[in-house]
């Protein structure tokens, strides 16, 4: 089983979540704060990040801070967003898009192996 911090702002999908990432322990935040909260007592190692604030970039930093080896998917409808967040996650997705698409791309992330860390290279 396998631990999957949301992040959103707006409206929240929570009943759909349950379908996308069954079996999965969820974990919801808003913000830095509730974000710091978790990684306390759980470090989620998929995180999706639903925003159209490009500052929120500074979120999917505060994750790779606390879980260097979190996976990051961002939802975004907004390009700009996009591109200036595309060097800080694993996945983007611009909706609209294909929920299997997604779901396919969750399980490959889900299973990736950790790289060792600290990586150091010579």
């Amino acid at each position: 089983m396998s631990d999957v911090l949301i992040i959103e702002h707006g409206l929240s999908m929570r009943k759909i979540y349950g379908l996308i990432f069954k079996g999965s322990n969820l974990y919801f935040a808003k913000n830095a704060e509730d974000i710091i909260k978790i990684y306390r007592i759980k470090k989620p190692r998929i995180a999706v990040i639903l925003s159209q604030n490009p500052e929120d970039v500074d979120l999917a930093n505060l994750i790779k801070m606390l879980n260097p080896q979190a996976k990051i998917m961002w939802i975004s409808p907004d390009k700009n967003v996009v591109n200036s967040i595309k060097n800080s996650v694993e996945a983007i997705f611009t909706p609209p898009f294909e929920l299997d698409e997604f779901i396919a791309k969750y399980e490959e992330l889900k299973k990736s192996k950790d790289l060792p860390y600290p990586l150091i290279s010579s």
